[in-house]
């Protein structure tokens, strides 16, 4: 706070020395100022309120899910409960019905058994054996008496015959002769019936002679079958009454078993009204927790909209005051620029010569004569440093001014404070795991769907392939990828991010670390840099970092131009002091499209912003190695001074402070570019080159060498991050 105090007093006394109108101006500035940063403060808290509200809500909303998911179960299990209490009263209930109906077919088997013995008994005691064959003989009697009648009538039968044919003799004249015929065939006929007759008699007396040999084996067969009876009666008399006993224990425990099944019965009828008691309650219970449910939501949900019409007239509100401090930026802009170029330019490179300067001079007075010659020449170098402060001074003007001015609507969110310190604690603290933090996953992006958006457009842009679309749908559950709407948030499945990730320009690289004039958290002219300032090392074009929708194309104040693109997450990236472009507000682009063209040497703005929020975009591109251990040597360390190999590097190099670098070639190849950000504010802004090795350079070990002895004793804990091979052009 007290830097801004000093950096206002020092623009107000400028003022003062160069006009005598501006003491008033600035002072009503400062006020204004003053009373906006408050409101804006205000506003920021009451922001802070409501979001704590809507994180109170979020948790309220969540905790009622959650009992309905755990009631859900509970439900669940209950009916699991029922079916199996059912299913098992079914099967008992079938299974005692095989059993009752096994006992019923049993009983009656055995019923019909007694039944049968019974009737058996209750003829052999009814039955009087001399009665019994006196009957059988009795009817045996009568069926021969019925045959020998039938007999006596044939025999009277062939009498009557006779006595036709003594007839039809006597009756027969001499004048027969017209009866000739009919006498011929009557006596044909009389023939035919004899024969029947006498083959009938035949039959009879075979039958006759068959019946009385039956009736012989009859008659021995019942005489058998009545000593038998006779037989088995006298040994037989204690089994009748065994059989008895167990006919009466039998019909007891068949009455038994019919009162158990009633029994049973009645309890499976309780049981089922059980079931359908439990079943009623289980319904109204669920219906109650629903109903409360629903009102719970209902009530949340009148206090987020309430909320959310809160907020957005504060959000206007602070929109409003935001667009009126643009305007007051911009002439406050306006009246200082010429100022800061012609007072604190000149002063600065002044104090800057004069330092330095006197830096090496106080160095010369405790140097060696050879050493005085090495500082001499170091000296010179320094004064190029500061030719090249000079230009970096020059870039950020540049950069300034071609940047948008929607740019310092982002800028000002953070506010100017707050965000230097951010930024400083914030470039000591890399990671490997920049991008999940920035996209906050590594596989998917979450991307708001926009006017004219189509889910082909989004799987071309991102190389989905051509079942991309397919894959969008079954990721967000959606039908018809013509019912995306505006505003709504879908899910992009990317596998890998790192695999979409490129380096905006096409020919100058990373590893043209010297390239990179303005970094990340630099101080500049208007305070601090929020992305990269970067030369040019020819007219090349450019390429999106990452595939996404064209949000934002237009002309910046120094008539360049400038494109933003939003890459889903929140994230957008902005390049500016384009010369050309080759796009249109709203088109998607992938990683191969070509967005502009950028002249050689001219300053080329490149950043990236997350939620309002600028990121360091050196994070995404630079792969982290690990944790090292950083020790410090000089030309006089383990050299002599005669040999030939005197400064020089096992790359044949002559070392140079604060760039060279001795690692183990085994895990970084020499040749190859490191960033090492807690070395940001050396000479070469924390980038360094592998060029020597040492016998105790071994593993997460480093030796950076550097012109102080006194400095060559310490040890530092730092990260290193691979930037490239160094580019010999």
């Amino acid at each position: 706070m007290m830097k801004r105090y000093f950096f206002l007093l020092t623009i107000i006394i400028i003022f003062l020395s160069s006009c005598s109108l501006l003491p008033v101006q600035d002072t009503k500035e400062n006020e204004r100022l003053d009373n906006i940063e408050s409101e804006l403060a205000s506003l920021k808290l009451t922001l802070s309120n409501h979001e704590k509200s809507f994180e109170n809500i979020n948790a309220s909303i969540n905790q009622v899910n959650k009992k309905i998911e755990d009631i859900s179960s509970s439900l669940e299990l209950l009916k699991t409960e029922l079916n199996k209490v059912s299913y098992t009263l079914a099967s008992s209930n079938t299974k005692t019905q095989e059993i009752l109906q096994n006992y019923n077919n049993e009983l009656n088997i055995i019923n019909n058994s007694l039944n049968n013995i019974k009737k058996e008994i209750t003829m052999l005691k009814k039955r009087k054996d001399d009665e019994f064959y006196t009957q059988f003989l009795t009817a045996l009697e009568n069926r021969i008496k019925n045959i020998e009648s039938n007999l006596h009538i044939l025999n009277n039968d062939t009498i009557k015959k006779a006595d036709l044919i003594s007839l039809t003799e006597n009756f027969i004249t001499k004048d027969s002769t017209i009866f000739e015929n009919n006498k011929n065939y009557v006596d044909l006929k009389f023939n035919t019936i004899n024969k029947k007759i006498n083959t009938s008699l035949n039959s009879i007396n075979n039958k006759l002679f068959s019946l009385e040999s039956s009736l012989t084996n009859v008659q021995d067969s019942l005489n058998s079958k009545y000593n038998d009876f006779l037989n088995f009666k006298e040994y037989n008399n204690d089994n009748f009454d065994s059989i008895n006993n167990k006919i009466k224990n039998l019909d007891i425990q068949l009455n038994t078993l019919k009162t158990d099944n009633n029994k049973l019965y009645k309890d499976l009828i309780d049981l089922r009204d059980n079931l359908y008691k439990i079943t009623l309650s289980s319904t109204e219970i669920k219906n109650s927790i629903d109903k409360s449910v629903k009102t719970n939501i209902d009530d949340l949900l009148k206090t987020i909209n309430s909320l959310d019409k809160i907020w957005q007239i504060n959000f206007e509100t602070l929109e409003n005051d935001l667009d009126s401090l643009k305007n007051d930026y911009s002439t406050f802009k306006k009246q200082t620029i010429g100022l800061i170029n012609e007072k604190n330019l000149k002063k600065y490179v002044y104090e800057s010569v004069e330092t330095e300067t006197q830096r090496e001079v106080a160095k010369l007075f405790y140097k060696t004569k050879s050493d005085e010659l090495l500082k001499i020449k170091e000296l010179e170098e320094k004064f190029k440093i500061l030719d090249k402060t000079i230009g970096n001074l020059q870039n950020s003007f540049e950069l300034l001014s071609s940047r948008p001015l929607s740019t310092f609507d982002e800028k000002y969110k953070t506010k100017l404070e707050e965000l230097e310190r951010e930024l400083t604690n914030a470039l000591i603290s890399f990671s490997n795991a920049e991008i999940k933090e920035l996209f906050g996953s590594g596989d998917q992006i979450i991307y708001t769907v926009k006017s004219g958006d189509t889910l082909s457009q989004i799987a071309l842009a991102f190389g989905l392939g051509y079942n991309g679309v397919d894959l969008i749908k079954v990721a967000n559950n959606i039908d018809d990828p013509r019912t995306i709407r505006i505003g709504q948030k879908i899910i992009i499945p990317v596998n890998n991010i790192e695999n979409f990730l490129t380096w905006p320009l096409s020919y100058t690289s990373p590893s043209d670390y010297d390239r990179i004039v303005i970094r990340f958290g630099d101080r500049i002219s208007t305070g601090v840099s929020v992305g990269l300032g970067i030369l040019p090392l020819k007219n090349e074009s450019v390429k999106p970092a990452l595939p996404g929708r064209i949000i934002d194309v237009g002309k910046a104040p120094n008539k360049s131009f400038y494109v933003k693109i939003d890459h889903g997450n929140g994230v957008v990236s902005i390049y500016s002091n384009l010369t050309s472009i080759n796009i249109k507000n709203g088109q998607w682009v992938d990683k191969d499209t070509i967005l502009g063209t950028i002249k050689k040497d001219t300053l080329f703005n490149f950043e990236i912003w997350k939620n309002g929020e600028p990121k360091d975009p050196m994070k995404l591109f630079f792969k982290y190695l690990g944790d090292f251990k950083a020790t410090f040597y000089t030309e006089w360390d383990d050299k002599i001074i005669y040999y030939p190999a005197f400064r020089l590097t096992k790359s044949q190099n002559v070392p140079r402070p604060w760039v060279t670098v001795a690692a183990d070639p085994e895990l970084i190849p020499l040749g190859t570019v490191v960033y090492i950000p807690e070395f940001r504010n050396s000479p070469n802004f924390g980038f360094f080159e592998i060029e020597d090795i040492g016998s105790k350079i071994v593993g997460n070990r480093l030796d950076i060498y550097i012109n102080d002895v006194r400095l060559a004793q310490k040890t530092q804990n730092v990260s290193v991050y691979i930037v490239g091979e160094k580019n010999r052009r």
